[in-house]
Protein backbone atom coordinates (compact mmCIF):
# COMPACT_ATOMS: atom_id res chain seq x y z
CA UNK A 1 0.00 0.00 0.00
CA UNK A 2 3.11 2.20 0.57
CA UNK A 3 3.66 1.93 -2.91
CA UNK A 4 0.23 3.64 -3.82
CA UNK A 5 1.20 6.54 -1.29
CA UNK A 6 4.24 7.28 -2.74
CA UNK A 7 3.55 7.11 -6.34
CA UNK A 8 3.39 11.01 -7.92
CA UNK A 9 2.49 9.84 -11.71
CA UNK A 10 -1.22 10.50 -10.02
CA UNK A 11 -2.17 13.27 -7.78
CA UNK A 12 -5.41 13.24 -8.32
CA UNK A 13 -6.85 13.18 -4.55
CA UNK A 14 -9.66 10.71 -5.41
CA UNK A 15 -7.83 8.67 -8.12
CA UNK A 16 -5.13 8.40 -5.44
CA UNK A 17 -8.12 7.04 -2.71
CA UNK A 18 -9.27 4.44 -5.35
CA UNK A 19 -5.75 3.37 -6.13
CA UNK A 20 -5.03 2.76 -2.45
CA UNK A 21 -8.37 0.57 -2.23
CA UNK A 22 -7.30 -1.73 -5.12
CA UNK A 23 -4.08 -1.84 -3.56
CA UNK A 24 -5.46 -2.72 -0.56
CA UNK A 25 -7.33 -5.62 -2.45
CA UNK A 26 -4.22 -6.50 -4.57
CA UNK A 27 -2.32 -9.72 -3.60
CA UNK A 28 1.87 -9.65 -2.28
CA UNK A 29 2.74 -9.15 -5.79
CA UNK A 30 0.06 -6.21 -6.61
CA UNK A 31 -2.40 -8.25 -8.42
CA UNK A 32 -5.74 -9.57 -8.88
CA UNK A 33 -7.36 -7.10 -6.73
CA UNK A 34 -11.17 -6.82 -8.27
CA UNK A 35 -13.59 -4.89 -5.99
CA UNK A 36 -16.92 -3.96 -6.85
CA UNK A 37 -17.43 -0.92 -8.04
CA UNK A 38 -19.89 -0.13 -5.23
CA UNK A 39 -17.34 -1.67 -2.94
CA UNK A 40 -14.66 1.47 -3.86
CA UNK A 41 -17.30 3.68 -3.80
CA UNK A 42 -18.51 2.57 -0.16
CA UNK A 43 -14.36 2.75 1.35
CA UNK A 44 -13.75 6.33 -0.79
CA UNK A 45 -16.73 7.91 -0.02
CA UNK A 46 -17.08 8.92 -4.18
CA UNK A 47 -20.23 7.94 -6.06
CA UNK A 48 -20.03 4.83 -8.33
CA UNK A 49 -19.41 6.84 -11.44
CA UNK A 50 -17.11 8.92 -10.10
CA UNK A 51 -15.22 5.37 -9.60
CA UNK A 52 -15.41 4.31 -12.76
CA UNK A 53 -13.93 7.47 -13.67
CA UNK A 54 -10.70 7.53 -11.39
CA UNK A 55 -10.41 3.96 -12.62
CA UNK A 56 -10.29 4.73 -16.05
CA UNK A 57 -7.24 7.43 -15.60
CA UNK A 58 -5.51 5.35 -13.25
CA UNK A 59 -5.10 2.65 -16.54
CA UNK A 60 -4.48 5.79 -18.91
CA UNK A 61 -1.36 6.63 -16.42
CA UNK A 62 -0.47 3.29 -16.75
CA UNK A 63 -0.73 2.80 -12.66
CA UNK A 64 -3.35 -0.19 -12.96
CA UNK A 65 -4.15 -2.80 -16.08
CA UNK A 66 -6.76 -5.27 -16.86
CA UNK A 67 -5.49 -8.82 -14.86
CA UNK A 68 -6.20 -12.14 -15.55
CA UNK A 69 -9.90 -11.95 -15.78
CA UNK A 70 -10.14 -15.80 -15.07
CA UNK A 71 -9.69 -14.95 -11.46
CA UNK A 72 -12.97 -12.96 -10.38
CA UNK A 73 -14.59 -15.95 -12.58
CA UNK A 74 -13.59 -19.12 -10.52
CA UNK A 75 -15.33 -16.78 -7.31
CA UNK A 76 -18.64 -14.87 -9.41
CA UNK A 77 -20.15 -16.81 -11.20
CA UNK A 78 -22.59 -14.21 -12.61
CA UNK A 79 -21.27 -12.42 -15.82
CA UNK A 80 -23.43 -9.32 -14.72
CA UNK A 81 -22.14 -9.20 -11.09
CA UNK A 82 -18.24 -9.88 -11.95
CA UNK A 83 -15.85 -6.88 -11.24
CA UNK A 84 -12.65 -6.09 -13.45
CA UNK A 85 -9.76 -7.80 -12.10
CA UNK A 86 -7.01 -5.61 -12.18
CA UNK A 87 -2.95 -5.75 -11.74
CA UNK A 88 -0.87 -2.80 -9.90
CA UNK A 89 1.47 -1.53 -12.24
CA UNK A 90 4.70 -1.68 -9.49
CA UNK A 91 7.34 -0.29 -12.47
CA UNK A 92 5.58 2.43 -12.58
CA UNK A 93 5.34 3.69 -8.61
CA UNK A 94 7.15 5.57 -6.36
CA UNK A 95 10.86 6.49 -8.06
CA UNK A 96 12.23 5.76 -4.19
CA UNK A 97 12.13 2.58 -2.49
CA UNK A 98 9.98 1.69 0.52
CA UNK A 99 11.48 3.21 3.51
CA UNK A 100 11.88 0.45 6.31
CA UNK A 101 9.13 0.63 9.09
CA UNK A 102 7.21 3.34 7.61
CA UNK A 103 3.55 3.82 6.25
CA UNK A 104 3.37 -0.29 6.82
CA UNK A 105 6.49 -0.83 4.22
CA UNK A 106 8.49 -3.13 6.31
CA UNK A 107 8.97 -6.34 5.08
CA UNK A 108 6.86 -5.48 1.59
CA UNK A 109 7.71 -5.75 -2.00
CA UNK A 110 7.75 -2.47 -3.84
CA UNK A 111 5.54 -1.34 -0.67
CA UNK A 112 2.65 -3.72 -1.21
CA UNK A 113 2.04 -5.54 1.99
CA UNK A 114 2.94 -9.06 1.85
CA UNK A 115 0.27 -10.08 4.07
CA UNK A 116 -2.89 -9.97 1.81
CA UNK A 117 -5.62 -7.75 3.28
CA UNK A 118 -9.34 -8.16 3.52
CA UNK A 119 -10.68 -9.79 0.10
CA UNK A 120 -7.28 -10.47 -1.38
CA UNK A 121 -7.41 -14.04 0.58
CA UNK A 122 -10.23 -15.45 -1.38
CA UNK A 123 -8.66 -14.34 -4.78
CA UNK A 124 -6.29 -17.43 -6.31
CA UNK A 125 -3.13 -17.22 -7.88
CA UNK A 126 -3.67 -17.23 -11.66
CA UNK A 127 -2.30 -20.53 -13.77
CA UNK A 128 0.75 -19.63 -15.20
CA UNK A 129 -0.51 -21.72 -17.95
CA UNK A 130 -3.69 -23.88 -19.29
CA UNK A 131 -3.67 -27.30 -17.93
CA UNK A 132 -5.53 -30.34 -18.59
CA UNK A 133 -7.97 -29.14 -15.73
CA UNK A 134 -8.68 -25.52 -17.14
CA UNK A 135 -11.94 -25.71 -19.29
CA UNK A 136 -12.60 -24.56 -22.35
CA UNK A 137 -14.11 -21.36 -21.14
CA UNK A 138 -11.02 -19.95 -19.33
CA UNK A 139 -8.71 -21.10 -21.59
CA UNK A 140 -10.44 -18.31 -24.25
CA UNK A 141 -10.80 -16.52 -21.29
CA UNK A 142 -7.09 -16.55 -20.90
CA UNK A 143 -6.26 -16.56 -24.54
CA UNK A 144 -8.33 -12.92 -24.71
CA UNK A 145 -6.72 -11.31 -22.24
CA UNK A 146 -2.96 -12.50 -23.77
CA UNK A 147 -4.37 -10.84 -26.71
CA UNK A 148 -5.40 -7.65 -25.61
CA UNK A 149 -2.33 -6.81 -23.79
CA UNK A 150 -0.43 -7.10 -26.77
CA UNK A 151 -2.78 -5.28 -28.24
CA UNK A 152 -2.57 -1.15 -28.03
CA UNK A 153 -4.26 0.41 -25.20
CA UNK A 154 -7.24 2.44 -26.21
CA UNK A 155 -8.01 5.64 -24.63
CA UNK A 156 -11.58 6.43 -24.78
CA UNK A 157 -11.41 9.57 -22.54
CA UNK A 158 -8.78 11.41 -26.23
CA UNK A 159 -11.08 9.74 -28.77
CA UNK A 160 -13.52 12.06 -31.26
CA UNK A 161 -16.93 11.29 -30.23
CA UNK A 162 -19.53 11.04 -33.15
CA UNK A 163 -23.47 11.45 -33.50
CA UNK A 164 -24.30 13.08 -29.96
CA UNK A 165 -22.56 9.93 -28.00
CA UNK A 166 -22.14 11.03 -24.53
CA UNK A 167 -18.49 10.37 -23.05
CA UNK A 168 -19.72 8.91 -19.82
CA UNK A 169 -21.74 6.28 -22.11
CA UNK A 170 -18.31 4.73 -23.72
CA UNK A 171 -16.52 4.77 -20.65
CA UNK A 172 -19.29 2.76 -19.33
CA UNK A 173 -19.60 0.33 -22.27
CA UNK A 174 -15.77 0.20 -22.59
CA UNK A 175 -15.54 -0.93 -18.72
CA UNK A 176 -18.50 -3.56 -19.77
CA UNK A 177 -16.16 -4.55 -22.81
CA UNK A 178 -13.59 -5.88 -20.02
CA UNK A 179 -16.02 -7.06 -17.63
CA UNK A 180 -16.61 -9.53 -20.13
CA UNK A 181 -12.78 -10.44 -21.34
CA UNK A 182 -13.55 -8.32 -24.42
CA UNK A 183 -11.57 -5.07 -23.88
CA UNK A 184 -11.89 -2.37 -26.48
CA UNK A 185 -8.61 -1.92 -28.80
CA UNK A 186 -7.01 0.62 -31.33
CA UNK A 187 -8.22 -1.88 -33.72
CA UNK A 188 -11.73 -2.70 -32.53
CA UNK A 189 -12.54 1.38 -31.90
CA UNK A 190 -12.05 1.66 -35.32
CA UNK A 191 -14.76 -0.97 -36.27
CA UNK A 192 -16.95 0.54 -33.51
CA UNK A 193 -16.92 3.86 -34.72
CA UNK A 194 -17.86 2.69 -38.50
CA UNK A 195 -21.00 1.03 -36.69
CA UNK A 196 -21.69 3.89 -34.51
CA UNK A 197 -21.60 6.15 -37.61
CA UNK A 198 -23.90 4.18 -39.28
CA UNK A 199 -26.18 4.01 -36.74
CA UNK A 200 -26.34 7.37 -36.62
CA UNK A 201 -26.97 8.19 -40.08
CA UNK A 202 -29.89 6.23 -39.97
CA UNK A 203 -31.48 7.63 -36.95
CA UNK A 204 -30.26 5.41 -33.90
CA UNK A 205 -30.06 7.05 -30.64
CA UNK A 206 -26.29 5.58 -30.31
CA UNK A 207 -26.64 6.11 -26.74
CA UNK A 208 -29.59 3.92 -25.75
CA UNK A 209 -27.72 1.20 -28.12
CA UNK A 210 -24.77 1.30 -25.85
CA UNK A 211 -27.21 1.62 -22.49
CA UNK A 212 -28.96 -1.29 -24.25
CA UNK A 213 -25.70 -3.72 -24.91
CA UNK A 214 -24.79 -3.43 -21.38
CA UNK A 215 -28.04 -3.94 -19.89
CA UNK A 216 -27.85 -7.31 -22.21
CA UNK A 217 -24.11 -8.25 -21.78
CA UNK A 218 -23.64 -7.61 -25.52
CA UNK A 219 -20.15 -7.40 -26.82
CA UNK A 220 -21.18 -4.85 -29.25
CA UNK A 221 -24.73 -3.02 -29.92
CA UNK A 222 -26.81 -4.21 -32.43
CA UNK A 223 -26.36 -3.46 -36.01
CA UNK A 224 -29.71 -2.64 -37.67
CA UNK A 225 -28.84 -2.17 -40.92
CA UNK A 226 -29.39 -5.51 -41.89
CA UNK A 227 -32.95 -5.62 -40.14
CA UNK A 228 -33.87 -1.93 -41.61
CA UNK A 229 -32.81 -3.41 -45.06
CA UNK A 230 -35.08 -6.12 -44.68
CA UNK A 231 -38.06 -3.57 -43.69
CA UNK A 232 -37.08 -1.49 -46.96
CA UNK A 233 -37.43 -4.07 -48.79
CA UNK A 234 -40.98 -5.39 -47.88
CA UNK A 235 -42.24 -2.15 -48.12
CA UNK A 236 -41.36 -2.15 -51.39
CA UNK A 237 -42.71 -5.82 -52.35
CA UNK A 238 -46.16 -4.32 -50.72
CA UNK A 239 -46.48 -1.48 -52.23
CA UNK A 240 -46.11 -2.87 -55.51
CA UNK A 241 -48.39 -5.51 -54.65
CA UNK A 242 -50.83 -3.00 -53.64
CA UNK A 243 -50.26 -1.21 -57.64
CA UNK A 244 -51.14 -4.03 -59.14
CA UNK A 245 -54.31 -4.48 -57.37
CA UNK A 246 -54.96 -1.15 -57.81
CA UNK A 247 -54.66 -1.52 -61.56
CA UNK A 248 -56.83 -5.34 -61.88
CA UNK A 249 -59.44 -3.28 -59.55
CA UNK A 250 -59.64 -0.40 -62.22
CA UNK A 251 -59.83 -2.69 -65.09
CA UNK A 252 -62.46 -4.81 -63.83
CA UNK A 253 -65.15 -2.08 -62.02
CA UNK A 254 -64.28 1.15 -64.17
CA UNK A 255 -65.95 2.11 -67.49
CA UNK A 256 -63.62 2.17 -70.47
CA UNK A 257 -62.94 6.24 -71.38
CA UNK A 258 -63.87 7.91 -74.83
CA UNK A 259 -60.51 6.92 -76.55
CA UNK A 260 -61.13 3.20 -75.44
CA UNK A 261 -64.38 3.29 -76.99
CA UNK A 262 -63.27 5.03 -80.59
CA UNK A 263 -60.14 2.15 -80.69
CA UNK A 264 -62.32 -0.55 -79.95
CA UNK A 265 -65.23 0.93 -83.08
Amino acid sequence: MAWAIDQQHVTDPAARHVLLVLANFADSKGRNAFPAASTIARDTGLSERTVRSKLDLLRVAGLIAPGNQAVARVEIARADRRPTVYDLTLSRGASTAPRHGERGANGAVHGVQMAPERGATVAPEPRAKASKSTSPEEQETIARQRTSESAPLFDPRGVELVGGLQRDVLLRFVEHREELGKPVTTAGWEELRDRLQAMWDMGIDLNDSLRTAVAAGYPLPPDPRRGKQAVIERRQERQQRDTAAALTWADRHMPPSRSDREACA
